[in-house]
């Protein structure tokens, strides 16, 4: 049951905070992402995605767990998108700063699901590893909304890791039948994959950011339709231009938000990602 106390503007929400970049090692080199270089659309929000994966490295207990070392390098910028989108949605409202947190939450999905989903290439022991990580990935997380008294999100992520898990096995059916899908199962697996998880990511940006909850709605309806271009890309399965008219859709969903320097920000980035996939420079 939700409770008073449990609300997101009592969240303690406060990660790195005050932390000198020049001192605290965790925000330099080391990191075991090298995420050092980026296309100019991610600046606006690098400096706190850095924070986040410095979180990230600490939460997880990595000097610890030598394992996580051996898969966590093949983690890619593009995986960083989730948590970006968190950040990005969460500047178009009142508590623009409050969104370090629910970013930490996404990046551990968004990591967890990965690697179950890399399982099923692998055999034998490298499987068995793929799969355990994984699963210390979404155990970590909820071990992150005891700690952070976000227990309100448990029945949302559960419901989101549900979806995502379902749209992982769509494809992996369509690769065993090696069948062309028809263009409506497509969409349908691209929804469950990327839609949903897009679409949460936005919502939760701007429920932290003190987002109404039309706005909210409004932000899910956008990353719904933003996750099936950017999905379609990454697939290769879709004509770019394809892709690029679901992505022309999800942007006039922001058109129902103020025209601030805030949202044209995200629609850089979401025009990025979506015709650039590996933004990388």
């Amino acid at each position: 049951m939700k409770s008073e106390n449990m609300r997101p503007a009592n969240v303690n929400i406060a990660i790195m905070g005050g932390s000198c970049q020049k001192k605290n090692p965790l925000l330099l080199s080391n990191l075991y992402w090298k995420i050092s270089q980026h296309s100019a659309y991610w600046s606006p929000v690098w400096d706190n995605l850095v924070n986040v994966i410095a979180e990230l490295e600490g939460s997880l207990r990595l000097k610890e767990f030598p394992l996580l070392k051996k898969f966590l390098p093949a983690v890619e910028v593009d995986h960083l998108v989730p948590p970006a989108l968190v950040l990005f949605s969460s500047r178009l409202f009142r508590e623009k700063n409050r969104a370090e947190l629910p970013a930490l939450f996404m990046a551990i999905i968004q990591m967890g699901t990965l690697f179950h989903n890399q399982a099923g290439e692998k055999g034998g022991q490298e499987q068995q590893l793929l799969i355990l990580t994984g699963d210390y990935l979404l155990s970590s997380l909820f071990h992150l909304l005891c700690e952070k008294q976000c227990l309100f999100l448990l029945e949302r992520f559960a419901d989101l890791i549900t979806v995502m898990s379902e749209g992982y096995a769509c494809r992996e059916e369509g690769k065993h039948q090696q069948l062309q899908r028809k263009e409506g199962e497509f969409v349908a697996w691209l929804r469950k994959q990327y839609g949903a998880f897009y679409g949460e990511c936005c919502a939760l940006g701007c429920l932290f950011a003190g987002g109404t909850p039309e706005e909210q709605s409004l932000m899910r309806r956008f990353g719904i339709l933003l996750g099936i271009a950017h999905g379609a890309y990454l697939a290769g399965c879709k004509s770019s231009s394809w892709a690029v008219g679901v992505l022309e859709e999800a942007l006039s969903v922001l058109l129902g938000l103020p025209a601030t320097a805030e949202r044209n920000e995200l629609v850089s980035f979401s025009r990025g990602i979506v015709q650039c996939p590996t933004p990388i420079v």
